[in-house]
């Protein structure tokens, strides 16, 4: 009987010590409440371990980058900074600055051309001063040999209604500005009507394509001195769709070749070229005997060096086809008939859908550099 007494003056009393808790009421979530969720993104630590950065993504709005030190502690926090990464001797942090949402959403629904809507900044945060450089208009960074030394940065091209815009090409200008910045000392050096470039992860190296009305020309910069030595590797009226550096900033493979749209794979031919030689030398050119049944060199596939650099992987591909005779039918009385078998692996809408990757389809090849010899 006592013991029933006891018990039940025990779950009274508990009764009254969690009533504040018993008859609080658990609140919904509501839209507001997901919309006030970040998603944490892009983390990343510094080779020193000394920092970390990261970067904090609501549902819809700006994105805000956090740079902080472990000890003592210390926080950069920057709006709508994006794409960020340490530089190898943890000093910078070099990131971009997309343009505010709003800003950006009203254009898209005011149909505004892509050349006139706002375009991203560059940001560069000294890590010791804890000051920012700020460079407008700019696309696109790269940080050769890990960005011990230097930066690289491709600005935005002219806007259409600009004084700089190319008149000569009804507003549009052959590629935009490309500039190269010593870290430490803040010099820059400017390369004018850039296309595209590259830099070798762990060597000081630089490639750009340039093309402006002369035609295209592809050049070689080199990191290693107190200022950017530049040495034209090739020029002329062909294009250069792609280049690869080795990792260590001493071997350059290009393709070069005609420009056009009509076709998926063209008649490339690909060069080889090392720090200290006067000019590329041609490593295969399409059909040549390695390659079967006169097949092209293609830009399809990606062109790189073997992680230590005596092998360059390139892709190959059979000629197109010949151009189809053009019909004396206009296209209004032309007839289109789809033909599918029961066999077929694919039914006829997947096989339209990989038709055009079919096109661009190419086959692996290598080149040994030591022996010279194209497998």
């Amino acid at each position: 009987m006592r013991r029933s007494v006891a018990a039940a003056l025990l779950l009274a009393a508990l009764g009254l010590i969690a009533s504040p808790v018993a008859h609080a009421q658990p609140q919904p979530l509501t839209h507001d409440d997901y919309d006030r969720w970040e998603e944490i993104e892009a983390q990343s630590i510094s080779d020193d371990g000394a920092w970390v950065l990261y970067r904090t993504s609501p549902p819809k709005g700006d994105d805000t980058l956090q740079v902080k030190r472990v000890a003592p502690r210390r926080t950069h926090t920057i709006p709508r900074g994006e794409r960020a990464r340490f530089t190898a001797d943890a000093q910078f942090v070099p990131f971009m600055i997309a343009p505010p949402h709003d800003s950006t959403r009203q254009a898209r629904l005011d149909d505004v051309p892509p050349p006139k809507r706002p375009k991203p900044d560059l940001g560069l945060l000294n890590l010791s001063s804890g000051d920012t450089v700020r460079v407008d208009r700019v696309q696109s960074y790269k940080l050769p040999n890990g960005g011990t030394d230097w930066i690289a940065y491709h600005h935005e091209p002219p806007r259409p209604d600009s004084s700089d815009a190319d008149e000569e090409n009804g507003g549009t200008p052959d590629g935009a500005p490309l500039t190269l910045r010593r870290l430490d000392s803040g010099e820059t050096w400017h390369y004018e009507h850039v296309t595209d470039y590259a830099v070798a992860e762990k060597g000081p190296l630089l490639t750009y394509t340039a093309a402006d009305t002369n035609g295209h020309s592809l050049h070689a910069v080199r990191l290693d001195g107190a200022a950017p030595q530049a040495t034209t590797l090739h020029s002329g009226e062909q294009t250069y769709p792609q280049t690869a550096l080795d990792d260590a900033g001493t071997q350059v493979v290009f393709l070069n070749g005609p420009d056009s749209t009509d076709v998926s794979h063209h008649d490339n031919t690909l060069y080889y070229w090392t720090t200290g030689d006067a000019a590329p030398t041609v490593l295969v050119q399409s059909g040549a005997a390695a390659l079967p049944n006169e097949w092209l060199v293609s830009e399809q596939a990606d062109l790189s060096f073997s992680a230590d650099g005596p092998r360059v992987f390139f892709g190959t591909a059979p000629p197109p086809p010949a151009p189809v005779k053009t019909d004396s039918l206009l296209e209004e009385e032309q007839v289109e008939v789809d033909v599918w078998h029961w066999q077929d692996p694919y039914l006829k809408p997947m096989q339209k859908e990989r038709a055009e990757g079919k096109k661009e389809q190419s086959y692996r090849a290598v080149h040994f550099l030591e022996a010279d010899r194209t497998l």
